[in-house]
Parts: structure tokens; C-alpha cells; sequence
């Protein structure tokens, strides 16, 4: 069962679409190497792809980088220049249960999918999340 609405056409068209780079959302990728890195988010698209607990580059479950940003800077950015305000509702509930890091991760990101699943079906030249 959703949790989520079904949006219209032109909802998931608005919701979908790539904002510029002054839009963008600002999120960090940190590498024990190299510390961190400025990444630059424009679509929900990219915030699925960017939203892991840890990247498991060769199989040994090593954390080869550690991908992060502010959970109440995403939800404000869904609801400010997204515009699902729907969304970001979902994202302030889960945020409120002040859980660590990590166990947040993989409730905002399966919202995430949701929502990009739902506006799937409309955006038919596009690939979905």
C-alpha cells in the first residue's frame, strides 16, 4: 500500500525534472582518502542514485565512502524547489523520529522510489528511479 498520493501528469512532469545548478542540492561524499567532496543534486533521480548507507566497491562489505546530507536540508529542498510538499511531509515524519544516520537513509530513500515510481508511468521517455 502507498503512502503517497498519485500524482497527475503534471505533477510527476515538475517533480521529475532536472533543476539548475544553482537549485541543486548540496550533499557530501566522504572518502577516507581524499575527506570530502561537494556533490550537487538536481533531481529526486539523483537523489535515489546518492542515498546509500555506503558504497561496496570490491564485494568485502568495506566502506569505500560514505555518501551525506542533511535530512532536513533534503525535505526542505522536496518541499522549496521540487514542490512535493506531499513528499516532504513523509520525509518530516520520518526525520522526526530523531533515528541515527544510517537508519534514516533507507526510509527517505524508499520514498524516494516511491515517488519517482509513481511519475514513472507518466514519464514514458524517461527512464523511472
Amino acid at each position: 500500500m502507498s503512502i503517497l498520493g498519485e500524482p497527475t501528469r503534471e505533477q510527476a512532469t515538475h517533480w521529475m525534472r532536472v533543476v539548475g545548478v544553482f537549485d541543486a542540492l548540496e550533499a557530501a561524499e566522504l572518502t577516507p582518502t581524499s575527506g570530502p567532496s561537494r556533490r550537487r543534486l538536481t533531481s529526486l533521480r539523483h537523489v535515489a542514485l546518492f542515498l546509500s548507507p555506503f558504497d561496496d566497491l570490491d564485494g568485502t562489505n568495506i566502506r569505500a565512502s560514505i555518501n551525506f546530507l542533511d535530512p532536513k536540508g533534503l525535505s526542505a529542498w522536496i518541499r522549496g524547489i521540487i514542490g512535493d510538499v506531499e513528499l516532504a511531509d513523509r520525509m518530516d515524519e520520518v526525520i522526526s523520529t530523531d533515528k541515527a544516520y544510517a537508519f534514516l537513509v533507507p526510509q527517505l530513500k524508499q520514498l524516494v522510489l516511491e515517488r519517482g515510481s509513481q511519475c514513472s508511468k507518466f514519464l514514458s521517455s524517461e527512464p523511472g528511479i
